[in-house]
């Protein structure tokens, strides 16, 4: 099944429920700056399948979380945790994220996103970036995935721009308790802001081609 149907059958229809709450910032200011400078956690929703990385201060209605993007801005650190404790978890095992974002402005243009796993053990699948007005894809996405890194490029948006982020990731360790799961995102791919030699490494794979 296409990520885009999974998304529309799965996600969307969940949101209109009660969701539990967890801890998130409402405004995120996010660049190419080389230190952390927003950190937020996310627990997993266990009765709904997912992460969601969104506002959830209102436990009713789910809000977007306000992103901005300024030169003086670092990467958002995203830590993603289970609930009930540590779950065994086996090898393979794949699990869902989804985020809520609405682009409100700043002086550096958004027309890419970028997401790297930390922790050990964890490597993506696939994902994509919707509209969340229409629920199509963003104009001109393009989506390259590696082992730890998940890029994403589009025709740049504009401000008041309401997103839905969509992606899975899966664990590759050993079988055992679950511990935390670390992201760092950053809405340019080739800055040099992390470090991010996986990137680097598809860039330079896709020229040669």
């Amino acid at each position: 099944m296409k990520l885009k149907t999974f998304l529309l059958r799965n996600y969307l229809p969940a949101l209109l429920f009660i969701l539990p709450a967890a801890t998130a910032n409402a405004a995120i200011s996010i660049g190419t700056g080389q230190t952390e400078t927003a950190n937020t956690t996310h627990e997993y929703q266990t009765d709904y399948g997912q992460w969601i990385v969104a506002d959830l201060s209102d436990p009713i209605v789910p809000a977007p979380i306000d992103i901005t993007t300024n030169s003086s801005g670092g990467y958002w650190t995203q830590t993603l945790t289970f609930a009930n404790g540590s779950p065994t978890l086996t090898t393979g095992d794949t699990f869902d994220l989804q985020e809520l974002l609405v682009y409100t402005g700043g002086n550096l243009t958004l027309a890419s996103w970028s997401q790297q796993i930390i922790t050990p053990g964890w490597e993506w699948v696939n994902g994509s970036i919707f509209d969340s007005n229409t629920s199509s894809e963003l104009t001109g996405l393009n989506v390259q995935t590696g082992t730890d890194v998940l890029n994403f490029t589009f025709n740049p948006l504009s401000t008041g721009s309401s997103l839905i982020v969509a992606a899975q990731l899966k664990y590759t360790g050993p079988g055992g308790p679950a511990s935390p799961l670390t992201l760092q995102t950053l809405p340019e791919p080739a800055s040099a802001a992390l470090g991010l030699l996986g990137t680097v490494f598809l860039l330079r794979r896709r020229r040669i081609s």
